[in-house]
């Protein structure tokens, strides 16, 4: 019995021999990891939030472009119906003319775009403020693009003047010249 009591203070006796400075190494391995950790957290906290934010401002510059597009659809569909309307002479004045107008560019279906699956695309053109005034019309555009959950609203006022298609000639018979005509502004015939 007194062997093993001489050995258990041996062992004490042994344990607190130790060096003192031993287990701080094994504190500043922590206090290292430790550090290591939170930096490593917190840069990935900070690439996480920019991703967000790069997505979110990249979806925002496609919106505007999609509803750039989108207007610029509509104001090119109306220029080729009103070509198309002056073109066909039919009108012989300007209220009949703006309201085949206005049914006629109503009925244009915005441009389709396509993006990346996840996200949705879309345009939308609502025409508002038709004003007819002077033989002349204005008409308010407002096209709409959306992606994903941003939306961008782009407004553009277009004004149409109406101008009588059939201008009588100066002259409603024929001119034979064995030369050249030249016919001035005041209807003025030299030849």
């Amino acid at each position: 019995m007194l062997d093993r009591i001489k050995h258990i203070f041996w062992w004490l006796n042994r344990l607190n021999g130790l060096n003192a400075s031993d287990g701080s190494v094994l504190i500043l391995t922590l206090i290292t990891l430790m550090v290591v950790v939170s930096l490593g957290v917190s840069l990935t906290c900070i690439t996480v939030s920019n991703y967000h934010m790069d997505q979110n401002e990249l979806d925002y510059q496609a919106a505007y472009y999609v509803a750039e597009g989108a207007l610029r659809h509509q104001l090119e569909h109306m220029r080729l119906i009103m070509e198309e309307l002056y073109a066909s002479g039919t009108y012989d004045d300007a209220s009949s003319f703006f309201d085949t107008f206005v049914a006629e560019v109503s009925s244009v279906r915005p441009p389709v775009f396509k993006g990346d699956s996840s996200k949705r695309v879309d345009a939308n053109i609502m025409l508002s403020d038709f004003t007819i005034r002077d033989g002349s019309m204005s008409i308010t555009v407002q096209a709409t693009g959306t992606v994903g959950k941003i939306s961008r609203s782009l407004k553009s006022t277009v004004g149409i003047g109406w101008a009588a298609s059939s201008v009588n000639p100066v002259f409603s018979y024929a001119i034979f010249a064995s030369e050249g005509i030249e016919i001035n502004n005041y209807g003025q015939v030299y030849g």
